[in-house]
């Protein structure tokens, strides 16, 4: 039988002062459930006729709430021409897109989308792939490939003239760090990129066409950072709102630390859920867990099976060369 350690942090240190989050980070949340309420982007061109592009998000949302289902964003002016992911109530989140008469339809099973909290979206269209199965089409939650089912999509999209849209037509659902690309972004990239504002140092910076970060905001208008497709938003719909979510600049990660991040562990695997970090070893190993200053926070010696460590405070660490985020 599986049995789990359990480790307080609060048992081996009284207090650690850790770098903050993004100070006073903002979120656009709907506030109607109307489906003619969304943020409008614009065009955003570049997702017509286009046989790549990568959207992602962050979205704070709980199903329970849900009356039945809500949209993660969408470009339909017809149902023969759109991108469209819309999530149930049962967790189970449907990937459309069609050109012309030609259309797919890939869904993920029930579950599939998390109950509750903020969590990141990316969408990666590969259109010479061919189908969801190979590659066409891939969905992740928190840098993670989820199932679709496999279905046929063309090499392109189609001449979906209309505005992109995020949200609706649920109210209550939080979203942020709205980014579009004109490529296929790498799985690792995602990875890697989803926990920091897009900075220079980002290798597809270049490839980014929108992005919409709600911090400087006008009335009921939203800045692109690119500067191409600023957004807008109807008040009586829609709000902008302080939130809790974690994100850093590159800048601010120490270069001792950030070189020494790796992306694929061989033998420890870090699982972050419910504010506790749960360590899935291999072998017996000696972990060490760092703040983002740098400082030596937790050293612990693990034997081979899970090792839970809980009451950290919120922030961003380095389990033995693995980057993680307690929210």
């Amino acid at each position: 039988m599986n049995k789990k350690l359990i480790v307080s942090f609060l048992s081996f240190v009284s207090c650690f002062c850790l770098f903050a989050q993004t100070e006073g980070n903002k979120a656009f949340q709907l506030n109607v459930n109307n489906g003619d309420a969304y943020l409008d982007c614009g065009d955003v061109s570049e997702l017509n006729n286009t046989s790549q592009y990568t959207i992602e998000m962050w979205v704070n949302v709980t199903l329970n709430d849900l009356p039945d289902r809500f949209i993660i964003f969408k470009k339909e002016p017809t149902e023969t021409n759109r991108i469209k992911v819309q999530v149930e109530k049962n967790g189970q989140i449907y990937v459309m897109q069609s050109n012309g008469g030609d259309g797919a339809f890939a869904q993920t099973p029930v579950g599939t989308y998390p109950e509750s909290g903020w969590h990141h979206i990316a969408l990666v269209y590969d259109g010479e792939k061919g189908t969801s199965g190979n590659g066409a089409m891939i969905l992740y939650i928190d840098g993670v490939k989820q199932p679709l089912s496999d279905a046929t999509f063309k090499g392109t999209t189609g001449n979906m003239e209309g505005s992109f849209a995020v949200g609706g037509p649920a109210l209550n659902v939080e979203y942020d760090e709205v980014r579009v690309w004109n490529k296929a972004l790498a799985a690792k990239v995602i990875s890697e990129w989803k926990n920091y504002k897009i900075g220079d140092s980002h290798p597809d910076k270049n490839n980014l066409v929108a992005y919409y970060d709600f911090e400087n905001i006008s009335g009921t208008q939203v800045p692109d950072l690119v500067g191409n497709y600023p957004a807008m938003f109807e008040s009586n719909e829609a709000e902008i709102l302080l939130n809790d979510l974690a994100l850093y600049e590159k800048d601010d990660i120490p270069t001792e630390i950030e070189n020494s991040i790796v992306s694929e562990p061989e033998t420890l695997q870090t699982v972050v859920s419910g504010g506790e970090i749960t360590l899935i070893s291999s072998v017996p190993q000696n972990v060490y867990i760092y703040n983002l200053a740098g400082r030596l926070v937790l050293d612990l010696r693990i034997s081979a099976g899970e090792t839970v460590v809980r009451d950290l405070p919120k922030g961003f660490y380095v389990v033995n060369r693995q980057k993680v985020i307690l929210r």
